[in-house]
């Protein structure tokens, strides 16, 4: 069951993009000219950030492959809520990593909070290996040694 707010003008047309999902993963070159994304982009509620990993994704990979892509993107919407999905599109962005599956990606990870433990640790590490904490490495002899070799000729 769908739910739309009241459209007050006669023979008013309100599309949710959500709803079609199902069936733009079946055919997923619908999505650029789908009604739903028209009035998502009217409503202010398609982000910016989508249409450039979009684009980006559709130069190094066909139009087709590239809505498929978008279309999983948005599938992540329902799993980890929209500002968590746009977040991680930034960062796939700023990475330089063009893919709907580094955006999955990143979601899951933001999802799953931050990490636990001392920063630079291992978890799960069998017992023996874990007890092999080494102090952080002196670097006086390197350097000496450097300034030794910026003194010769």
């Amino acid at each position: 069951m769908a739910r739309h707010e009241r459209l007050h003008e006669r023979h008013g047309q309100r599309a949710c993009l959500d709803h079609y999902l199902e069936l733009l993963k079946v055919k997923p070159g619908a999505l650029a000219g789908s009604v739903a994304l028209a009035q998502e982009r009217e409503r202010g509620a398609w982000p910016a950030c989508y249409d450039e990993l979009w684009q980006q994704i559709a130069a190094k990979t066909t139009d087709s492959e590239a809505a498929r892509q978008m279309v999983d993107v948005l599938m992540l919407v329902r799993e980890h809520g929209g500002q968590v999905v746009e977040l991680a599109v930034r960062g796939a962005l700023a990475a330089g990593a063009l893919d709907g599956r580094a955006v999955a990606l990143l979601a899951r990870r933001a999802a799953a909070g931050p990490a636990t433990g001392p920063p630079g640790r291992l978890a799960g590490l069998d017992a023996r290996l874990a007890a092999l904490d080494r102090p952080p490495g002196a670097i006086d002899e390197y350097n000496r040694l450097l300034g030794d070799r910026e003194a010769r000729p």
